[in-house]
């Protein structure tokens, strides 16, 4: 059946303190969006001819550096993207300029790798 592509998913609970934190989360949830999806190549709008999503490169920080004690990741493709907003029951802040804010985002992130990890790469800290 051959060998699977690692994964990766990552959850974010983000909660805005204020109408600048509100607008950042949707900058980051549309970000996620739109980076991983696929955009139409020239003027070829009826979908015949694609372009890949963008990738991404994945690292674990600490203190400004890459933390060795974690593995690496290599060049991934998000591949599944789950918001839910406004936590247990939608509740939102007062309305702001373009709507009203949910108090809390719920963000779920897969990630695959693009290519094969060997055992060498694994010794290696991949």
């Amino acid at each position: 059946k051959g060998i699977d592509k690692r994964t990766f998913q990552y959850d974010f609970k983000m909660v805005p303190k204020s109408e600048d934190e509100a607008r950042e989360i949707k900058e980051i949830v549309n970000m996620f969006k739109v980076n991983m999806l696929p955009e139409y190549a020239g003027n070829d709008v009826h979908g015949r001819s694609l372009i890949i999503p963008n990738t991404f490169n994945i690292k674990y920080m600490y203190a400004g550096q890459e933390n060795s004690f974690l593995h690496k990741i290599g060049e991934c493709a998000c591949t599944s993207m789950n918001v839910t907003y406004g936590g247990e029951r939608y509740k939102t802040h007062a309305a702001v300029d373009g709507g009203a804010p949910p108090i809390q985002t719920n963000l779920s992130l897969t990630f695959t790798e693009l290519d094969l990890v060997t055992r060498e790469q694994a010794l290696a800290g991949m």
